[in-house]
């Protein structure tokens, strides 16, 4: 059973690093146009924006990256993984940090980018490839 959409999260990564994760927002979209580019990078489902408030919980200052630690899977238990390249982009037009040199107990706003299906209404963000599998999921709500 996911955690209710909102709740903290704690993944530790393959680097031994804990975050607490929260969601905050998800907005969905078909198509991202940063400034620095001329060309509409377009979802084969659509864009699921993740917004994020993440808070380094290790010893040092660390960068915060959703690929590998962060996914999202549909009510029929596809897996979506996230995309960096749009992650830059959506970074761009909503003016959120890169998420760089957090320093221990720091909290900072991130962005996230998934191309989800468009045939589900149900959506929970799971640990990627690089977090602790046994991480609880969480309810997104997807508009």
């Amino acid at each position: 059973t996911p955690l209710s959409a909102g709740s903290f999260i704690v993944i530790r990564d393959s680097h031994g690093v804990d975050w607490e994760i929260r969601v905050t927002q998800v907005l969905v979209t078909d198509s991202l146009q940063p400034s620095y580019d001329n060309s509409i990078r377009k979802a084969a489902g659509r864009f699921a924006i993740v917004f994020m408030e993440v808070t380094n919980r290790g010893l040092s200052p660390e960068t915060f990256i959703a690929f590998g630690r962060l996914d999202i899977r549909d009510a029929s238990g596809q897996v979506f993984e996230n995309d960096p390249v749009a992650d830059i982009a959506a970074r761009d037009i909503y003016g959120v940090d890169g998420c760089v040199d957090i320093n221990p107990d720091e909290s900072t706003n991130c962005v996230a980018v998934y191309d989800i299906s468009t045939q589900s209404n149900f959506y929970v963000l799971v640990p990627g490839a690089l977090a602790n599998p046994n991480t609880p999921n969480v309810l997104l709500n997807v508009p």
